[in-house]
């Protein structure tokens, strides 16, 4: 027995089927044939480091590239803060 399938039928019963047969798979290996693009794909930046800890956030950065595009008032603010962290271990 022969049976011919459109692309449109094959995409129809993976439609159907897809759901069904997903969850025998643990997400590790469906996870794994992805790349990381794929993986993050419309996550919003904040959502793609949730979990991290400050420090790795920047993890793979020079300390250059840790400042760029922000703005001046966030400049400003870093900046303040800075100032401020100096004077108190100034003081201690």
């Amino acid at each position: 027995m022969n049976i011919q399938l459109s692309p449109e039928d094959l995409m129809d019963m993976a439609d159907i089927w897809g759901d069904s047969l997903l969850h025998i798979f643990p997400p590790e290996k469906l996870l794994s044939r992805l790349t990381i693009q794929e993986r993050l794909a419309g996550l919003e930046p904040e959502e793609r480091l949730a979990g991290l800890e400050p420090e790795e956030r920047l993890a793979g950065l020079e300390p250059e590239e840790w400042l760029d595009g922000l703005t001046a008032e966030d400049l400003a603010k870093i900046e303040a803060y800075l100032l401020q962290q100096k004077q108190q271990r100034e003081d201690n």
